[in-house]
């Protein structure tokens, strides 16, 4: 039977290790923050000023849709949808920790490239909705209880969702976007679609930051506890699913490696790999042997 690890473990695991590379030792404890979120479930409404601080960025210009009242109202929208998710690994936690890893993102690239914190955030909170509207999410279905023990049965539907999911998650987001200015639009559109296996180079930043930092969350503490929860507690899927799709991450590592776009992507996936697999293998020595890999 799996154990969660307490918070005191937590402290003392982290405390052991540092971040040399000159590039993120500003922002690491942010960043092992961030890596972690999920582990403990907290309530947010979106309704108060101290949980909207979440979606404000310092370096934000006064120009910046951010402060838009429309913009906000968006990303509260697309936050409420997700927290209604009955998908164990993306969820509002999961939406958490790609908008922390993207403050990161946006210290280092946002003025260079002249980049709209907002579309950052709006394209971040709607780029997995289609999940929670459960649009040919097969294992949101009543009858895919008697399906998946089929071999291969949860393996194709994983990679099938994740083909479709950011094109029909733009489709519901522009139903409700009809009000917000073209250029916004487009952007966040650009967003969505860093998420999707179709990325090349020659996307735009918001394609590459969006999906570099969903890419960033699958092999995260957070994400794995986060899962764990929802599947033995909330029993959200089974367990078999939750195997798999571990087992299924693990295989496709190489190939999930090389679609990383940006120099910090890069380095931040590296270290949250190491760290989670260490954690995971002393705090869940049981489910180390689902991870096919090594931390390096």
């Amino acid at each position: 039977m799996r154990q969660k690890c307490s918070k005191e473990d937590m402290k003392k695991f982290f405390k052991k290790y540092d971040q040399t590379n000159p590039i993120l030792r500003k922002h690491w404890k942010r960043a092992l923050l961030a890596m972690m979120e999920g582990t403990r479930e907290r309530r947010y409404s979106f309704a108060k000023k101290r949980d909207l601080r979440l979606i404000f960025h310092p370096l934000a210009q006064h120009s910046d849709t951010i402060f838009q009242k429309e913009i906000q109202e968006l990303i509260q929208r697309g936050v409420s949808i997700m927290k209604e998710s009955k998908d164990p690994f993306h969820d509002f936690h999961h939406i958490k920790r790609c908008i922390k890893y993207a403050k990161l993102f946006f210290t280092m690239y946002g003025r260079k490239h002249n980049l709209d914190w907002g579309s950052l955030v709006l394209a971040i909170a709607w780029h997995d909705v289609s999940r929670v509207k459960g649009l040919d999410i097969d294992y949101q279905r009543r009858w895919w209880k008697y399906l998946e023990y089929l071999p291969l049965a949860i393996e194709v539907s994983i990679l099938k969702n994740g083909i479709n999911d950011a094109e029909q998650s733009i489709e519901l987001f522009m139903n409700e976007a009809q009000n917000i200015s073209s250029i916004i639009q487009q952007q966040v559109i650009q967003g969505i679609q860093g998420t999707s296996p179709q990325r090349n180079a020659e996307q735009s930043f918001y394609a590459k930051i969006v999906g570099d930092v969903d890419m960033l969350d699958l092999y995260t503490i957070g994400r794995f506890e986060s899962g764990l929860r929802n599947v033995f507690a909330k029993k959200m899927a089974s367990e078999r699913f939750f195997n798999k799709s571990i087992l299924l991450g693990s295989l496709l590592l190489s190939s999930q490696r090389s679609m990383l776009k940006t120099k910090l992507g890069k380095i931040l996936f590296k270290k949250f790999l190491h760290l989670s697999l260490i954690f995971i293998g002393r705090q869940y020595p049981e489910d180390k042997k689902l991870f096919k890999v090594q931390g390096n």
